[in-house]
């Protein structure tokens, strides 16, 4: 099983560059250029893919993981051609928290999303592979060859991962996605605190 660990904000470090979406954990910071991913998700479907999803596990190079956090929440909604990406979590430092991105789908069969922060920084999610009824294997990368973040989430359409982990469906996809794109084994990553969340 993954290891437990502290949670910070992990979306907020994909979104900001200070990147896609904010959720929590303890991590390093890398040097080296960003991975092209080759096994993106095809024949992927946006519509069955909007909704809520709960990050439940995370890992990621930057120091913003070391932010405390718990109960994030992304919500994607699309309606005519625009995408909106709204994230909620609560931190341990500033209190609650919520933002939202406009987003949009490079290719109307693959599951490269890009976000348009700040109305300056185009920031890459892709999704690696879903299910869309239980869970989805998140990927971003964004920098230049002296510097990078790279964010990798798993998530659920629940807050329970002890529940979507008892579905040997599931947790044998995930293994998969993580195996099948080289990204990283499901030990190297963390825990995401979703325990006493109002909604």
């Amino acid at each position: 099983p993954p290891r437990s660990g502290q949670s910070g904000r992990m979306w907020k470090t994909l979104l900001v560059c200070e990147v896609v979406l904010v959720s929590a954990h303890a991590h390093h910071h890398g040097h080296g250029p960003c991975r092209l991913l080759h096994d993106i998700m095809v024949d992927f479907n946006l519509d069955n893919y909007m909704g809520v999803w709960y990050p439940l596990l995370g890992w990621s190079n930057s120091q913003e993981g070391d932010v405390k956090g718990k109960c994030s929440k992304e919500t994607i909604s699309h309606q005519h051609g625009n995408i909106t990406i709204t994230e909620e979590s609560i931190s341990e430092r500033s209190g609650p928290h919520t933002s939202s991105h406009h987003a949009w789908q490079d290719h109307p069969k693959e599951g490269k999303i890009t976000l348009w922060m700040f109305h300056a920084i185009k920031v890459p999610f892709w999704v690696v592979d879903t299910d869309y009824k239980n869970w989805s294997v998140v990927y971003s990368c964004t920098g230049d060859e002296t510097d990078y973040l790279k964010t990798l989430l798993v998530l659920g359409r629940g807050r329970d991962f002890s529940k979507l982990w008892k579905d040997p469906e599931a947790k044998k996809n995930i293994r998969r996605s993580l195996r099948r794109s080289s990204l990283l084994r499901l030990k190297d990553l963390t825990s995401i605190n979703q325990t006493d969340c109002v909604n």
